[in-house]
């Protein structure tokens, strides 16, 4: 159990590191692909609305992966389901909402 814990404080660190990076060069890298300000402005904005949230990705799949070692893999695939379809409402649900802000503003 030590092994798993230390490889879901790994992952995620290093995820949040790079998320970090990320985040604080969302701007140039988006500019890279256009040059349009309200292209920019919602890459930027998505950039760093889903980056924090890929350390829990890499601990789902660290546990994921413990349970398939054990021979269970049915939880693992449940929960990836679950955990998809949830976040993915929600993430949908919160970029409408923006893109309905932006369209108002013209």
């Amino acid at each position: 159990m030590q092994g798993v814990k230390q490889s879901a404080i790994l992952a995620a660190s290093v995820t949040l590191a790079m998320a970090l990076i990320i985040m604080l060069l969302a701007g140039p890298a988006i500019r890279l692909f256009s040059a349009d300000p309200e292209v920019i402005e919602l890459g930027v904005h998505f950039v760093l609305l889903i980056s924090p949230f890929y350390s829990f990705i890499c601990i789902n799949q660290v546990l994921a992966g413990t349970l398939r070692g054990v021979d269970n893999a049915r939880i693992p695939m449940v929960l990836l389901l679950a955990s998809s379809i949830i976040v993915g409402n929600y993430m949908s649900k919160k970029w409408e909402k923006r893109q309905e802000a932006f369209s108002n503003l013209s």
